[in-house]
C-alpha cells in the first residue's frame, strides 16, 4: 500500500497510508485489510477520531511525546496499538476513567507510582516489594502511605497480571494524617476491586476516623461484627452514638475469598450497596443530624489514636469521592472499570 506525509498538521508527524476515499468513507479512515496507520517523530498531537475497521489493522506511534487528543478505534478483531516514548497517553474520547468523576481518592495499583518507602524512595515494582508510598491517581493528591518503614507495609504482587496490595491482617497499614469525609460533605460514593482472606470479625478494610478517640467513624467497609464473611457498616458520633438507623447494614458472602467490586452509595439520608454491578441492599436509611469529626483515613485497619480491626486479603484499586452519590451510568460506568482492575468482566 502506498504511504505519503500528512502535511495538515505541520512537519515532522510521520505517515498516513491508506486513507480511505470516496462516497461513505469517512476522512482518515484506514480501509484496507490490513490497515495501518504510523506516527513518528517528536511531537505528535493528532486532533481526528482515526478509526482501523480491517482485520489485522495496527496503529503505532513512536517519539518523544505522543498524545491524541480523541478516540483511536481498532474495531475488528486482530487489531493492535502501540505507543513507545518518554512520554505516551492515549485518551479515547469515549472512554471512561475515575478522574471524570472527579474523586477525592483514587488508588489503582497497576498503575504503578509505588514506592517501598514512606518517603516515596526506591520504587516497588516487583512480586514481594513491600508498599510504604501509594500514590493518588486524582487530582486530590491524597497520597496514603505506611506508619514506618518495617514489617506494617502491604507487599505488592501479583505484577504482569492484575497487581494488588497483599495485607496480612496482622499489622499491615497505609493511611493518611487527614479524612476522606462524605459524612460532612452530605454524600459519598465509595468503590474497591478487592479479595478478602479467612478474615477475624470486625476486621476493618477502610475507615475515616478521628486522631481526638475512639468515637467518630465513618466506615462503610467492614466485616460485620457477628460474622466474618458479612459485610457491614460502622458510622458514629463523636460521642461514640451509631447513627441512626445503621445498625443492621448487613451484606453476605462479601468477605468469601473471591474477587469483587463492591460499591457504596451514600446519598445523604440513605446507603446502598452494589456488589458486582448487582445491588445487594436497597436501602439502609438514617438521619444525617450527627457530628462526626474526622481527621484520618486507613486502608487495612482501623486508625484513630492507634490502630486496630485488620483486614485481611487483596486490594486492586479504590475510588473514593466525597460529594457526589453516583447515578445510574456513573455507577455502571465505574463498576465496569473498577472490575477490569481484577479481571473481572462487569
Amino acid at each position: 500500500m502506498a504511504f505519503g506525509k500528512l502535511g495538515a498538521f505541520g512537519s515532522g508527524f510521520g505517515s498516513l497510508g491508506s486513507v480511505g476515499s470516496g462516497v461513505g468513507v469517512p476522512p482518515n479512515t484506514l480501509v484496507a485489510s490490513p490497515g495501518s496507520f504510523l506516527f513518528s517523530g517528536d511531537t505528535m498531537t493528532p486532533l481526528i477520531d482515526y478509526r482501523l475497521p480491517a482485520v489485522g489493522g495496527s496503529f503505532a506511534m513512536t517519539g518523544q511525546v505522543a498524545t491524541l487528543r480523541h478516540a483511536v478505534k481498532l474495531a475488528a478483531a486482530g487489531g493492535s496499538f502501540a505507543m513507545t516514548g518518554q512520554a505516551a497517553t492515549l485518551t479515547p474520547a469515549t472512554g471512561f476513567t475515575p478522574a471524570s468523576l472527579s474523586p477525592s481518592w483514587w488508588l489503582e495499583v497497576g498503575k504503578g507510582g509505588l514506592f517501598q518507602s514512606n518517603a516515596g524512595t526506591t520504587a516497588a515494582v516487583s512480586d514481594g516489594d513491600v508498599v510504604g508510598y501509594a500514590p493518588d491517581q486524582s487530582a486530590a493528591a491524597f497520597t496514603i502511605t505506611s506508619v514506618a518503614d518495617d514489617t506494617t507495609r502491604p507487599t505488592l504482587q501479583g505484577v504482569g497480571v492484575f497487581p494488588y496490595l497483599s495485607y496480612d491482617g496482622s499489622n499491615d497499614l497505609l493511611r493518611r494524617t487527614a479524612a476522606l469525609d462524605g459524612w460532612n460533605a452530605g454524600s459519598s460514593t465509595w468503590c474497591f476491586t478487592f479479595r478478602s482472606n479467612s478474615n477475624a470479625v470486625n476486621a476493618i478494610v477502610a475507615a475515616s476516623r478521628s486522631s481526638s478517640g475512639t468515637g467518630p467513624c465513618y466506615c462503610l467497609f467492614k466485616a460485620d461484627a457477628g460474622t466474618a464473611t458479612t459485610q457491614s457498616i460502622l458510622v458514629r458520633d463523636d460521642a461514640s452514638a451509631n447513627v441512626t438507623g445503621l445498625t443492621q447494614f448487613l451484606n453476605t458472602n462479601v468477605f468469601n475469598g473471591s474477587d469483587h467490586v463492591i460499591m457504596l452509595i451514600d446519598n445523604g439520608s440513605s446507603i446502598v450497596t452494589y456488589l458486582d454491578g448487582s445491588l445487594v441492599n436497597g436501602d439502609a436509611s438514617y438521619t444525617h443530624t450527627q457530628t462526626l469529626t474526622l481527621n484520618r483515613f486507613s486502608l487495612g485497619a482501623s486508625l484513630s489514636t492507634s490502630a486496630a480491626a485488620w483486614w485481611a486479603g487483596r486490594i486492586y484499586g479504590g475510588v473514593i469521592i466525597d460529594g457526589l452519590a453516583v447515578d445510574a451510568t456513573q455507577r455502571a460506568n465505574l463498576t465496569t472499570y473498577m472490575g477490569n482492575l481484577a479481571g473481572l468482566t462487569l
